[in-house]
């Protein structure tokens, strides 16, 4: 009975030993991960593992990292893990290796693209100086791309997914910025625009009447107002061909060169053309109680002041009040606009809005009394104006889905670098290189791209009095209470350990 028994629990441990041995061998074949975050940010998306489908060789994905920076930070180890579920998950399609280039030739990686960073490292205890490395170099046939620098998750699966798929098809997206001026207007006010496209985009810069090239994928018309019809004519002809406009445009244009000048752009040859396809914008400005600040010099008797004040016209659209059925706005991160104007919609092209302002918005209309200084004219009317106003529109330009897309921002500003420094509005860009990647028929990307994405401006409270009570609360909260318990809580411990001390003294005298 014994030498029975004594069997089974060889065997069982012999079995034991052959499925872990079995597990370890097919680890490579069958892989298992469990995610537990809300948006699967450590887990990569369907359209990232069908990538390997479309691998007809393989394809080699070497991380670049320096040992320094896997020893002190987590964040390559995240990106190791994450690089490593492509390769577990291609059945032998993908192949990942992670190299420290100081094993290798540092000028031969350099040479690759991967982009050396000066980071402040502690090292036994002292703050050193290093150069690190931590780019992602991807090889295909005789193709190789490079990621020069990354150090976070929440963009990576969507840049080494974009690069893949341009990698393996051997084919390159493209976006045109068409702007009044071309590239002296770009350089001088379009340049963060530009930046920003370029992670996902080649970009070309076109001027007033230059044909929009066959290969063009999505077309950026920043104010458009300012073309001729020569220049309307182009985007006519593109879009007739199937192509995709993101038209940032506006009725009333404001100047910023002349002193912030009204000038009503109503004859404009773009809006016939855009009134085609169900856009019709207003002719007066809209005016929110969800708003921006500006900041402007009044000149004083001896010196000039600088000066804040609330400024209605500069909107600030709230995730509350987009669309969170469409791709672009389906993961708001916000978006700030400066003079625009709205869009005139009726029920049948109300589905066609994907961003309004709030409910208690209003209209300003001629002369526009803009001027910062005369915070009087911004009050809220009298008068049947208010109401919720939409901002953003888009449809589509062919029948069953056939076709390329549209989209209108009634806003010529909302990308431009002057403003974007005044108000800190960055997120503009995201929702600019969201709407472009939606133009460009790639709704997969765009969602693996913003699934991290959250809309972290404290604007849930839209009433400015209450919004006003919240911040003075929480300022009194932070500035004086917390610290004030925290002196209390210092010197209640403090008479504790005196009166501790002197019962001691006490007791040791009594003895």
């Amino acid at each position: 009975m014994k030498i029975n028994r004594a069997n089974n629990e060889r065997i069982a441990l012999i079995l034991l030993i052959a499925i872990v041995v079995a597990v370890a061998l097919n680890s490579g074949l069958y892989y298992l991960r469990i995610d537990m975050t809300e948006s699967k940010a450590f887990t990569i998306s369907d359209v990232s593992r069908d990538l390997f489908r479309e691998v007809e060789d393989e394809l080699l994905i070497t991380y670049y990292v320096s040992d320094r920076l896997t020893r002190q930070f987590p964040q390559p180890q995240e990106i190791i893990d994450l690089l490593g579920e492509y390769a577990a998950t291609s059945r032998g399609a993908i192949r990942l290796e992670v190299v420290d280039p100081a094993d290798r030739d540092t000028d031969m990686v350099e040479a690759l693209g991967v982009i050396p960073q000066q980071l402040r490292l502690s090292d036994s205890g002292e703050q050193t100086q290093a150069v690190v490395y931590s780019g992602i170099v991807l090889s295909y046939l005789d193709r190789t791309a490079v990621i020069p620098f990354i150090f976070a998750t929440n963009t990576l699966e969507y840049e080494v997914t974009s690069t893949a798929q341009e990698l393996v098809r051997d084919e390159h997206r493209t976006a045109a910025i068409l702007v009044q001026g071309g590239t002296d207007t770009m350089n001088q006010s379009y340049t963060y625009l530009s930046s920003q496209l370029s992670r996902s985009f080649e970009i070309i810069v076109l001027d007033n009447g230059e044909p929009v090239p066959d290969d063009v994928d999505v077309l950026i018309a920043v104010a458009p107002q300012h073309l001729d019809e020569a220049g309307v004519a182009e985007i006519r002809s593109f879009i007739s061909r199937g192509g995709s406009v993101l038209f940032a445009v506006d009725r009333v244009d404001v100047s910023l060169e002349t002193g912030l000048v009204p000038i009503d752009m109503s004859d404009a040859p773009i809006f016939p053309l855009l009134e085609e396809y169900g856009f019709v914008l207003g002719d007066e400005f809209v005016l929110d109680q969800s708003y921006n600040q500006i900041i402007f010099n009044q000149p004083g008797a001896r010196y000039t002041v600088q000066r804040i004040e609330p400024y209605p016209l500069w909107p600030v659209i709230l995730n509350q009040y987009t669309s969170h059925d469409h791709p672009i706005t389906a993961r708001f991160t916000g978006l700030d606009l400066y003079w625009a104007g709205y869009l005139v919609v009726d029920d049948e092209s109300n589905d066609m809005v994907i961003a309004a302002t709030t409910p208690q918005a209003w209209l300003m209309g001629s002369p526009y009394p803009i001027n910062p200084q005369n915070p009087a004219a911004f009050s809220v009317p009298d008068d049947s104006t208010i109401g919720q106003y939409s901002v953003v529109g888009v449809t589509g330009t062919g029948d069953d889905g056939q076709g390329g897309r549209l989209v209108v921002v009634t806003d010529s500003d909302f990308v431009n670098d002057l403003l974007l420094q005044a108000t800190s509005s960055a997120y503009n860009l995201e929702f600019a290189e969201g709407a472009a990647q939606w133009l460009s028929n790639d709704e997969a990307l765009l969602e693996i791209r913003t699934r991290d994405n959250r809309d972290m401006r404290l604007n849930r409270i839209e009433d400015p009095q209450r919004k006003q009570f919240a911040v003075g609360m929480a300022t009194a909260i932070n500035v004086y209470v917390i610290p004030a318990l925290v002196i209390l809580f210092g010197v209640r411990r403090f008479i504790k350990r005196r009166r501790r001390a002197r019962r001691y003294h006490t007791s040791g005298d009594a003895a």
